[in-house]
């Protein structure tokens, strides 16, 4: 058996509900309060009821399965030929967009980003290969 998603706390008049809320957070909207103090909704005691319970704990568990569903099918579409020549596609733009908007480490829009985090680009044009890369307008080589 797992563990439940969501947690309720009744203290006093007010029950509280935290937990991986995020998933069911405009059902929560309908029925609860935001206490960004605490980062808990709340509802009063008098609303809290074992079926609202049980529906917001089985909203969550089938969210989390569309989201896991979701993701298993955004890796595979992704390992696809399709998906990869989509993400080719939408790299080569933000490089377009990166050289109008003058960015600081893209030479020109035949560049070939190797790795964006490292900043590492390949350029036939320019000649630059995997361990050059420009960093505030500067040439910058090896790592």
């Amino acid at each position: 058996m797992s563990l439940p998603i969501i947690d309720f706390s009744r203290i006093g008049d007010q029950v509280f509900i935290g937990g991986k809320t995020f998933l069911i957070k405009d059902r929560l909207k309908e029925i609860c309060y935001w206490n960004p103090q605490l980062r808990l909704w709340h509802l009063p005691a008098s609303h809290d009821h074992p079926d609202l319970r049980q529906e917001l704990e089985a909203l969550a568990i089938q969210k989390k399965k569309e989201e896991a569903t979701a993701k298993k099918a955004s890796r595979l579409y992704a390992k696809s030929p399709e998906g990869k020549a989509v993400a080719a596609a939408e790299e080569k733009q933000r490089i377009k967009a990166a050289v109008a908007a003058r960015s600081t480490w893209i030479c020109c829009e035949n560049c070939e980003v190797i790795d964006w985090d490292r900043r590492h680009t390949s350029c036939v044009v320019c000649g630059h290969d995997g361990n050059t890369f420009f960093v505030d307008g500067r040439l910058r080589t090896g790592d």
